[in-house]
């Protein structure tokens, strides 16, 4: 008997996918430095699940406000499919590593080179606001 998808499988998913690509999985964090007592987590990966809508997209928060991208693709996917697809990539982005690591020895994984590229990101976005 085939085992149900539910959504926290999704999320699950999701954030899998958003560690090893080098994104913060989340869209708030608590910040008692604010009004609201939220902060926006620029870069963070979420999911946004409404099955009245079609399922599963992967939203990306890109300023303070809370503003959102679609980073991967606009189309909304049933929750099955949604996993498959994350599982899928996830194997590729594992393949593509032990490729790299056969032909060059090195041991950086795809996953350091994105949170060294997303670290530099986000600093380089906050100097900015604090610039402006």
């Amino acid at each position: 008997m085939a085992r149900r998808i539910t959504e926290a499988d999704a999320r699950s998913a999701t954030r899998r996918l958003a560690e090893a690509l080098g994104h913060p999985y989340g869209s708030w964090e608590q910040d008692n430095g604010t009004r609201s007592g939220y902060r926006a987590i620029i870069g963070g990966w979420d999911l946004d699940y409404n099955p009245t809508y079609g399922g599963c997209v992967i939203t990306e928060i890109v300023n303070d406000g809370g503003g959102i991208r679609h980073p991967l693709t606009e189309a909304r996917q049933p929750l099955a499919t949604f996993c498959s697809m994350v599982k899928f990539t996830l194997a590729a982005l594992d393949e593509q590593e032990r490729r790299a690591q056969a032909v060059s020895g090195t041991r950086r994984t795809t996953h350091q080179r994105a949170q060294a590229y997303w670290a530099a990101y986000r600093a380089e976005y906050r100097a900015q606001q604090e610039d402006d």
